[in-house]
């Protein structure tokens, strides 16, 4: 049985994936790439993002990038903070695209 933290920390985990974004960040956690920062990009900022946990191997990026094309994004997968990052134009609340 979850601890009231463990259920805490699941609950704010779901809402801070903005929902422009959560079927590709759901799709890619389902595939085996696990995310654990992300952004759709909001008024403003010049990209959005999506950090996974850990990095790809070089033969896992046409997949993710695979990935990402069903959800209409297209994105630029670049090593940053030790960790792989898909940055992409912003499509958040606000944004003009």
């Amino acid at each position: 049985m979850k601890t009231v933290s463990e259920k805490a920390k699941v609950g704010a985990y779901k809402k801070a994936i903005d929902k422009e974004i959560l079927s590709v960040v759901k799709d890619l956690n389902k595939s085996g790439y696990k995310t654990i920062y992300s952004c759709a990009g909001h008024n403003g900022e010049k990209r959005g993002y999506i950090m996974f946990k850990n990095n790809l191997w070089k033969a896992d990026r046409p997949e993710v990038e695979s990935i990402l094309l069903r959800h209409k994004l297209k994105g630029i997968i670049f090593p940053e903070y030790r960790r792989e990052l898909v940055r992409f134009k912003p499509i958040g609340k606000g944004c003009k695209t």
